[in-house]
């Protein structure tokens, strides 16, 4: 039997986004007579499939059976445990016009991915480019700049406990909006001190 030619090559990707080689080879073997010379009678063909990692090898004469047998191996191999998690994003905004102050708070869903080698990925839905975009797990807090970033399990619980802290932010945008009405707005900056909503400045005034 030769040692084989390369006939083909299929690539197949990780979830990293890495592409994995696999050479598809064609053996052949020959009837080797010394009453002849080369080239010799063809009497088997199969094609072959060699990969160190992980450690398999499969032939066959059916290219597709041993296309899914090898992505199957892969699969097995390079498989990804996925668990579903909340990103919650706190940033600053601020007005389009004239002076002032606020902040967003957020949060989706993400998925934190256990790889084969120890690394942690994540992985979001992009609306924009509708698909899934992985990226490194930037770890459960972040901050960058004045943006700050955690990442929570998507429990039922914390979806519930989330969903309570956006009402209570609600109501307290609507306890501020009662503090800034025209009938209060000058006692309200007169007495900033003593609103128990906000916290001291600075300077203890």
């Amino acid at each position: 039997m030769s040692r084989g030619k390369v006939v083909d090559t299929w690539y197949w990707k990780r979830p990293d986004a890495t592409l994995v080689k696999v050479p598809l080879l064609l053996l052949k073997t020959t009837q080797d007579r010394v009453d002849h010379s080369p080239p010799f009678e063809t009497i088997r063909s199969v094609f072959r499939v060699e990969i160190g990692d992980p450690p398999f090898e499969i032939e066959g004469t059916d290219c597709e059976a041993i296309r899914k047998a090898t992505w199957a191996a892969l699969d097995k191999r390079f498989k990804i445990r996925w668990e579903r998690y909340f990103l919650v994003t706190i940033m600053p905004e601020s007005p389009w016009e004239g002076l002032g102050t606020g902040f967003c708070l957020s949060y989706t869903e993400c998925e934190r991915g256990y790889c084969w080698d120890g690394s942690e990925l994540m992985r979001q839905y992009c609306r924009t480019g509708r698909d899934f975009k992985v990226k490194p797990w930037p770890g459960d807090f972040v901050k960058e700049g004045k943006t700050v970033k955690a990442c929570i399990p998507a429990t039922k619980a914390n979806d519930k406990a989330l969903d309570e802290f956006c009402r209570r932010i609600n109501e307290l945008r609507e306890r501020l909006e009662e503090f800034l009405s025209p009938e209060k707005i000058q006692e309200t900056l007169s007495n900033l001190g003593s609103m128990r909503l906000l916290p001291n400045s600075k300077d203890g005034g």
